[in-house]
């Protein structure tokens, strides 16, 4: 069954132009290139209607959006672009990740996840194309076109949460994986 498209916006060298994908996928530069209000910057109201928004330094991601039709599934996503135009690659090992996450207003059978898939800086994810400036390049396990080890580690709502690594050797990969709850009672 094919999903509702949802338009997303880019920013790159070329003008602003709407890009239609079947999720919503917003992605910041990490030194952004356009100067608030210029003719190629986002407005707060676009990323507002795909369900980012920031406060300070918190960036704030919302499930759900409420638009003129009723309430909208915007479940959006962020990738991370260096200056240079590339997915900043976050190398974690013996490193610390820390972000603070409130699911406590997330219910039962929703799932807020943070993640990282091993995408290729380029954006090229094993297909030619526009690249990492243009939202390209996305994988992970669930191999919908090209297949890369992701790591869950954190996918929860307001009664329970799981880590979960997927490794893939080649376009193999574990789709299940092997979760771990932290706060599991035995």
């Amino acid at each position: 069954m094919p999903q509702k498209s949802i338009p997303r916006y880019r920013h790159g060298n070329a003008p602003p132009q709407e890009v239609v994908s079947s999720r919503t996928l917003p992605w910041f530069w990490i030194k952004t290139r356009f100067a608030r209000g210029s003719p190629r910057s986002r407005t707060a109201a676009d990323y507002a209607a795909m369900g980012v928004s920031n406060s300070g330094s918190a960036v704030i991601m919302y499930h759900y959006v409420e638009t003129s039709s009723g309430l909208n599934n915007a479940t959006p996503r962020i990738y991370l672009l260096g200056a240079d135009g590339k997915y900043v690659l976050m190398n974690l090992l013996n490193q610390e990740l820390s972000v603070d996450v409130d699911t406590s207003k997330l219910p039962c059978g929703e799932n807020g996840a943070l993640y990282l898939s091993e995408m290729a800086a380029d954006g090229s994810g094993g297909r030619g194309g526009c690249g990492a400036g243009a939202g390209m390049g996305y994988c992970d396990t669930q191999c919908q076109g090209f297949c890369c080890s992701e790591m869950d580690i954190l996918e929860s709502n307001y009664m329970a949460t799981v880590m979960t690594p997927h490794p893939c050797k080649g376009n193999t990969c574990d789709k299940g994986g092997c979760g771990y709850n932290p706060y599991a009672r035995d």
